[in-house]
């Protein structure tokens, strides 16, 4: 096919050595980000002995020159792997280090206690507010009913919805 991409023949070339670098390289322009054939592409040139700065049409060339060295593809589809999942492995740890950090963040305990039951708090205040109130034989205006249930909202505006319990 002449109006295939250069990602495209290699992953045809590589596909059945190396079935998951072969898709993507041959689903590149197509639904395959180029960030990813770029990576597999930087594999594929290690493997061959080209280096990881081959360019596409070095790697092809040496493909279609020597169909056994399509078998190096599969060398090249593991190593691609190998440095997604220690990637994966570095976002994990970085998440892991910023999390410590956060659990070592000195606080003062009285705010932090007030703090982890301020809803309950304020619902209270609303609560015994609305019944005093009430004892006393007071009709509570809507603007009476903004004051005792402002807090709580704006609480709540600016805290979000808190944990779900699942």
């Amino acid at each position: 096919m002449a109006d295939e991409s250069i990602f495209q023949k290699i992953g045809n070339l590589i596909v059945d050595y190396a079935p998951e670098a072969g898709g993507i390289l041959a689903a590149t322009g197509v639904g395959a980000p180029i960030g990813a054939a770029l990576g597999i592409l930087g594999s594929l040139g290690k493997a061959l002995g080209l280096g990881s700065k081959a360019t596409p049409e070095d790697v092809h060339q040496v493909l279609q020159a020597n169909p056994e060295m399509a078998a190096k593809a599969y060398i090249a589809e593991l190593d691609y792997k190998l440095n997604m999942r220690k990637a994966d492995i570095d976002e994990i740890r970085a998440k892991e280090e910023a999390y410590i950090e956060e659990l070592r963040a000195k606080t003062i305990p009285w705010i932090d206690g007030v703090h982890k039951i301020g809803r309950q708090i304020l619902n209270a205040i609303t609560i015994i507010g609305t019944f005093v109130a009430m004892a006393f034989g007071h009709n509570i205006t809507p603007t009476e009913v903004a004051l005792l249930t402002g807090g709580n909202i704006a609480y709540q505006l600016i805290k979000g919805k808190g944990r779900s319990t699942e």
